[in-house]
């Protein structure tokens, strides 16, 4: 957020990128998808496209993050989830 703040954007971005990859990586898709969240908003101004992918892809680790909390019947925290992934797809430019 800092390196954002600060006008760092590339910096940001790369840091972003990065969280999604390694948060995917373990399985974590609640941060794996607000880091991409994030990402999609950091890069919105710059290319449409890339923010589409970034959205997407965010969307994709709520749904994988409700899915989770479905198997183990959380279902509060796999709304919240779901709800999370209707957010990133309304945010697709």
């Amino acid at each position: 957020q800092k390196m954002w703040d600060e006008g760092r954007l590339l910096d940001a971005e790369k840091v972003f990128r990065q969280c999604v990859v390694d948060f995917e990586a373990q399985n974590v898709y609640f941060w794996a998808g607000v880091s991409g969240k994030k990402l999609g908003e950091l890069i919105i101004s710059q290319s449409t496209s890339r923010a589409k992918e970034a959205y997407l892809r965010a969307a994709n680790n709520f749904q994988a993050e409700a899915a989770m909390y479905t198997a183990k019947g959380c279902r509060a925290l796999a709304v919240r989830a779901s709800i999370d992934k209707i957010w990133c797809h309304s945010q697709i430019p």
